[in-house]
């Protein structure tokens, strides 16, 4: 990793939220969101990202995007028309969230009038619906860009945090299906509703506080949705929420100050929420396989497992191959020079090259159906 400036440590005792959640100004909307600063710590490039080759392809595409992705895209479109002249890249205003219900921009890609959409979110279960009935299949979702670490809004990874009094380590993947699900496709015989259970024999018989249900009661937020792809969902099968019975509390925006108040208390939230009263736990990928701590470098290497990434969907019909000018567009955004571009930026981190790689090979081989779980080294 590059230091951008003098040597320093980054605990997670030391983690604060640098920005608040606040709704989007109205500028936003024809700007795009500002960056923040760069982290202090920058990542270097992986030296297996592939260059981007010339294609000489020729055609016009479209897209939308949400605010803050629009200041990349426009460094990225910028590059890729000086590599590729024959080809007109245009990503107008507005710049929306993520969501149809909320992005008329979004809802032309989903209704078959624009060639692409970034998207810094999985796919909301209503889009994939909407896409599915205009289209007769899925879409294709490419990563393009790791998240940031820990920039609030801006794709930060997710932190599973407990009470700093709390002597946990850290959880398997599988333990915290068993916490948070009812399905349990991880294979856990039974849910675990005590802290005993959860390897803590001094904590016997104490029963674990699940916080901020809200985020995935009905609609679910962005992070609910992550964390479900990538803790709960088995192979071909749908995690589902555990439901206590509970009136569903504000949802992942006030798990930080729940779990601060509360020793036997559990819940996830973004990084860039954490504040000194919770502990940010490691996270192992396997039950027999090393604690993963949310370290920058981790995140920065895509190790931790609840690291993320950012989206570009494009409405492929299996079998069929892309207009030429289309798969040079997406072969540009995970070459070597695209990525060199989110580097330079300083808040996204660039794709690993085995991220690139699974882009690519999906990109060769998609044969349907929403395909998450990119992200982490597994």
């Amino acid at each position: 990793m590059k230091r951008a400036g003098a040597a320093a440590a980054l605990t997670v005792a030391t983690w604060l939220a640098p920005f608040g959640a606040v709704a989007d100004p109205p500028e936003w909307a024809q700007a795009g969101r500002p960056a923040p600063p760069p982290e202090f710590l920058q990542p270097t490039l992986d030296a297996g990202l592939a260059p981007y080759r010339t294609s000489g392809a020729h055609g016009r595409l479209e897209g939308c995007a949400p605010p803050i992705v629009a200041a990349l895209a426009a460094q990225w479109m910028r590059a890729f028309q000086a590599r590729e002249p024959g080809v007109r890249v245009e990503l107008s205003p507005p710049y929306l969230p993520p969501q149809g219900a909320l992005n008329p921009r979004l809802r032309d890609f989903l209704e078959g009038h624009l060639d692409f959409a970034f998207l810094t979110r999985e796919m909301a279960a209503s889009d994939v619906a909407q896409f599915r009935r205009v289209h007769g299949f899925d879409p294709l979702l490419l990563p393009v860009s790791g998240g940031s670490f820990r920039h609030f809004g801006f794709v930060d990874a997710v932190a599973v945090v407990v009470h700093r009094n709390n002597p946990l380590q850290g959880l398997s993947l599988a333990q915290l299906d068993a916490i948070f699900s009812r399905t349990r496709h991880r294979g856990q015989a039974a849910p675990a509703v005590t802290w005993g259970e959860l390897g803590l024999p001094e904590w016997t018989g104490r029963p674990v506080h699940v916080v901020g249900t809200g985020a995935w009661v009905g609609e679910e937020s962005a992070r609910a949705t992550f964390f479900r792809e990538r803790v709960m969902d088995g192979a071909a099968q749908r995690g589902e929420w555990r439901d206590d019975g509970r009136p569903p509390d504000a949802g992942d925006a006030v798990v930080t100050e729940a779990v601060a108040a509360d020793p036997l208390a559990i819940g996830f939230t973004a990084m860039g929420h954490l504040t000194p009263g919770v502990r940010a736990i490691a996270i192992a990928v396997q039950p027999d396989s090393p604690l993963i701590e949310p370290s920058y470098e981790n995140v920065a290497r895509a190790t931790y497992p609840l690291s993320r990434v950012f989206y570009l969907a494009l409405a492929r019909k299996p079998g069929h191959t892309l207009r030429p000018a289309l798969e040079a567009w997406t072969r540009f955004l995970v070459s070597k020079d695209g990525q060199a571009l989110v580097l330079a930026q300083g808040v996204f981190l660039p794709l690993r090259e085995f991220q690139a790689s699974q882009a690519l090979e999906k990109l060769s081989q998609f044969s349907g159906g929403v395909q998450p779980g990119f992200g982490f080294a597994p």
